[in-house]
């Protein structure tokens, strides 16, 4: 079990929402955004690709819920042994 788990590619199967920071209700939403539920690998390609620091992560109906930036998602996405 433990080879197998080693071998998972965490970045696809943890979440945004695991990992983001919670804002407060009204938190403004500037710049690039991400729908909850999405994977951190998918997180980590947005940032990747564009001028953004950090995401904010909102819901279906487009409220901001949290935010993160590429440190923490990196750090989520690697194992320590």
């Amino acid at each position: 079990m433990a080879s197998f788990v080693k071998e998972v590619n965490r970045g696809r199967v943890i979440h945004v929402d695991a990992v983001m920071a919670p804002v407060a209700p009204g938190h403004p939403v500037n710049g690039a955004t991400l729908l909850a539920g999405s994977s951190i690998e998918d997180a980590i390609k947005v940032l990747a690709h564009g001028d953004a620091k950090d995401l904010t992560i909102v819901n279906a109906a487009g409220m901001p819920l949290g935010s993160v930036d590429l440190k923490t998602l990196a750090s989520a996405a690697v194992t320590s042994n």
